[in-house]
C-alpha cells in the first residue's frame, strides 16, 4: 500500500516525525558540544569508550580517532579538516590511552572511569601520552 495525500496530511497534523535519523553534521556538532562539556567538567578530553555516564560520547570519540586514522591512510573517511581543527583546538588526543603510561601512570587508570563525579582527573597544563602531547582542557 502507499501513503495517500490525505493520510500524509493527517500524520503531519499529529506532528509525525518524518526523519528517522538526524543529519550527520547535526549529530557531530551535538557530540562535539558534549565533548566540550565533558572536557570542562573533567579537565581533559580522554573520554572512556565505555563511559556509563554517556555511552554515545565514548563511542563517538573512538569513531573520531578511527576516522582520523582512515583519513591518514588516504582512504575514504568522514573526517574533514574542519573537524580536525575543532578537535585539535580543545586538546583532543588522536591516540587512545590504552596502557598505563604517561598520564595514566601518574593519575591511575581508574580515574578514567567517568561513572562518578569523584573520578575527575586533576587539571594538567600539558603532558605526554603515547609520545603525543596532550593539552589539558580548561
Amino acid at each position: 500500500s502507499y501513503l495517500t495525500t490525505r493520510r500524509f496530511y493527517r500524520l503531519d497534523q499529529l506532528s509525525f516525525s518524518w526523519v528517522v535519523r538526524e543529519q550527520p553534521k547535526t549529530v557531530w556538532d551535538k557530540r562535539f558540544e558534549e565533548l566540550l562539556s565533558y572536557c570542562d567538567s573533567h579537565g581533559h578530553c580522554l573520554v572512556p569508550q565505555r563511559c556509563q555516564a554517556n555511552l554515545k560520547l565514548g563511542i563517538w570519540v573512538n569513531t573520531q580517532r578511527r576516522e582520523y586514522r582512515t583519513l591518514k591512510q588516504n582512504k575514504r573517511s568522514a573526517m574533514t579538516q574542519d573537524k580536525i581543527d575543532k578537535l585539535n583546538s580543545i586538546g583532543f588526543s588522536w591516540k587512545s590511552p590504552k596502557h598505563k603510561t604517561g598520564i595514566l601512570q601518574t593519575i591511575g587508570h581508574d580515574n578514567l572511569d567517568c561513572r562518578t563525579e569523584d573520578s575527575k582527573i586533576p587539571q594538567i597544563e600539558a603532558t605526554t601520552v603515547n609520545d603525543q602531547e596532550i593539552i589539558g582542557c580548561g
